[in-house]
């Protein structure tokens, strides 16, 4: 129930942009630069999205009822399982849509595309922490987060054991690096590996 809640809610969040950047394309004048092509010149919106079904149906419903209430024709492009391919493809041909979801950690690869929003109301609600991430060395915001997760590190006991580390005792990031350093100059194993 709490999930289907938040991305209810995240969905939301998403219209809000849409109204918002709705307005900021309202006006007369020349659509030069922004996030190419888009369905902006239309006078519409595309939006990207990688959804499963389920989430994908309520992402619509909201996006239709945005559509009913502004007049706005709002396109979703879900690109499924190959998203980050295809907006990779989309960026290199200049065709990216109006507003699409991304990772944090992609604001290096498509903030030239993006509109700064550190002016917007929403932005003092940010987590500091998370602020801190997703804004550039110029203190520019381009993403709204509607979305947050969390990773874990997992260790394997016998080889800390064997590399004379407590992990109980790692409790900052210096304390992992030298428990890193611990295993790779004391055992056989890898310090660290992806799965």
């Amino acid at each position: 129930m709490q999930k289907k809640y938040l991305k209810a809610v995240s969905a939301l969040m998403c219209t809000a942009m849409c109204v918002s950047l709705a307005a900021c394309g309202s006006g007369g004048g020349s659509d030069e630069g922004g996030s190419g092509s888009g369905s902006s010149g239309s006078g519409g919106l595309e939006i990207a999205y990688n959804l499963t079904t389920d989430d994908f149906s309520v992402f619509e419903d909201i996006i239709n009822d945005f559509s009913e209430e502004t007049g706005i024709d709002v396109t979703i492009y879900n690109g499924g399982d190959d998203y980050e391919s295809a907006m990779k493809t989309r960026m290199s041909s200049g065709d990216l849509p109006d507003m699409w979801v991304t990772h944090g950690w992609s604001l290096i690869r498509y903030s030239e595309y993006m509109m700064d929003l550190s002016d917007q109301e929403w932005v003092s609600n940010i987590d500091p922490g998370l602020k801190e991430v997703i804004t550039n060395d110029n203190g520019e915001l381009f993403i709204l987060p509607i979305t947050q997760a969390v990773a874990a590190i997992m260790y394997n006991k016998d080889v800390l054991t064997q590399a004379g580390v407590d992990a109980t005792q790692i409790r900052t990031w210096d304390d992992f690096a030298a428990a890193c350093q611990s295993v790779l100059d004391n055992t056989d194993a890898a310090p660290i590996t992806g799965f």
